[in-house]
């Protein structure tokens, strides 16, 4: 059994003592002499525990059990109290990890709001800058950080700490560069669906929001209808990512 009921586990007899617990016969023991666990199914007669402690608080049981009357050696002992020993420091490992992810999810969310920010002021910028010239160079500022919020805001909703996926990455920076281009332009993608470090998959973004922009600006005349495309194919040991225009 996985698990047992608390009003009738053995383990709530335990926990409130400190160390190691053996019960030889439980059926002798006046605390499990009634136990239905002990009288009936699964008629368990045998118990030794260690109890799990984390901050000083005890948390559970590491236990063996048997269906007859036993004891164990100290060799046993030993053993099962290393195991619960290594048990406690792996529940702490996981404690820690978790509220390490959760301190990084918020990071993330912090950065893409942070960039969200900066996105708008320099979109503000560039439509009032007099300038052409300035104007391209804020809107391409304005894009690059664009591909680098993008990965934080696909590591927010995925909960992934480490990666992210590259069809999902790089359709999302897509659809940013449709609201933008006429109705002329076709801007398709053909992605491989892998998971990349976030930290290649920022440095991608930027250079295919290089590419695009200087199709989108030198590659069609004004009026003219055209397409680009971004594929991504996955080799033997490598991604290979092209962008082209006609």
């Amino acid at each position: 059994v996985r698990e047992t009921p608390l009003e009738t586990s053995i383990c709530s007899h335990v926990i409130l003592q400190p160390g190691f617990t053996i019960i030889r016969d439980t059926l002798a023991d006046p605390r499990m002499a009634t136990n239905p666990l002990c009288v009936s199914d699964p008629h368990l007669r045998f118990y030794a525990g260690v109890v799990l402690t984390e901050r000083d608080l005890p948390v559970g049981t590491l236990c063996v059990l048997d269906h007859h009357p036993r004891d164990l050696s100290e060799h046993e002992r030993a053993m099962l109290s290393g195991l619960a020993e290594q048990v406690t420091i792996q529940l702490g490992l996981g404690r820690r990890l978790r509220y390490a992810e959760a301190m990084q999810v918020e990071v993330d969310h912090r950065v893409r709001n942070s960039l969200g920010q900066v996105q708008s002021l320099l979109t503000l910028q560039a439509r009032q800058a007099k300038s052409p010239e300035l104007r391209k160079a804020l809107e391409s500022a304005r894009d690059r950080v664009g591909a680098v919020a993008s990965v934080h805001d696909q590591l927010h909703q995925s909960g992934s700490l480490m990666d992210v996926d590259l069809k999902e990455f790089v359709e999302r920076l897509l659809d940013t560069y449709r609201a933008q281009i006429g109705a002329n332009i076709t801007l398709g993608g053909d992605i491989a669906s892998v998971r990349i470090p976030a930290r290649e998959a920022a440095n991608i973004g930027i250079v295919i929001n290089e590419l695009v922009t200087n199709s989108l600006r030198h590659g069609f005349d004004p009026g003219q209808t055209g397409k680009i495309g971004v594929t991504a194919a996955l080799g033997h040991d490598a991604v290979s990512i092209t962008v082209h225009d006609d």
